[in-house]
């Protein structure tokens, strides 16, 4: 995944965040949150083999981490996104809202959108339809040796192992669904094969017997009854007929 990490805070309390992978990565991003300037801005900071882009609109911090060779264009069209979602959502109304207590309902939006715009061919496709692609000129791209402080800098860590077994988890999940897909669609089958056997079977004993009241059924069997020899009783003490 391209993006890795995505928040938003208001000032320095973070509402909602997402990540898929493990980390001291939100560490930092807490550490850089605190550095950021309060009025409007938009600014890319580099460090190490990542990027960390921040969008700050009317107190409102949106704010995501990618791979450097991510550039910075679809990283700030997936924050004009989420701060359009956002306010749409909440406008001021979030300015009271406790930490991470947007979590629940806004942080399901940040993973969709997150897998949505790291797919870069699909979020290419929907800017180009809505005739948005430029290059981003007027954003501005530092070292992260401009916020933090020579002693605040630490290590940034990625494990990838979370995001595979993320996959590892999707794909156990994908082979149970299939298979009890195809479990049902074997019941499904089965069931229908024993109902075209019973209507076969029902339609053939109807042609026999006869349509609609099963008349030479009935008749074959009362004439059975007549033809059948009269049963012999012999009453006590008659003796035998001898030959």
């Amino acid at each position: 995944m391209a993006i890795i990490y995505a928040l938003v805070a208001h000032t320095t309390t973070i509402l909602a965040e997402h990540t898929q992978q493990k980390g001291n990565f939100q560490q930092i991003s807490k550490q850089i949150l605190e550095k950021l300037p309060t009025n409007n801005t938009k600014v890319s900071y580099l460090y190490d083999n990542y990027m960390f882009h921040i969008c700050v609109d009317k107190g409102y911090t949106f704010f995501c981490m990618s791979e450097k060779d991510f550039g910075n264009r679809i990283p700030f069209e997936f924050l004009e996104d989420i701060k359009q979602r956002f306010h749409q959502s909440y406008g001021d109304k979030a300015q009271t809202a406790a930490a991470f207590s947007l979590n629940g309902d806004f942080g399901r939006i940040l993973q969709r959108q997150m897998e949505y715009f790291s797919n870069s061919e699909e979020s290419d496709k929907l800017t180009k339809v809505k005739g948005k692609i430029q290059q981003v000129k007027d954003i501005m791209i530092d070292n992260i040796d401009k916020v933090l402080e020579r002693g605040e800098k630490i290590d940034l860590l990625v494990d990838r192992t979370a995001d595979l077994s993320e996959t590892a988890q999707h794909f156990r999940y994908k082979s149970k669904k299939l298979k009890t897909t195809m479990w049902w669609r074997n019941v499904k089958l089965i069931a229908i094969l024993i109902i075209v056997i019973l209507i076969v079977l029902f339609g053939v004993i109807w042609l026999i017997c006869g349509i609609p009241d099963f008349d030479k059924c009935r008749q074959w069997t009362s004439t059975n009854q007549d033809t059948s020899p009269p049963s012999t009783t012999q009453a006590p003490g008659t003796p035998s007929p001898s030959i």
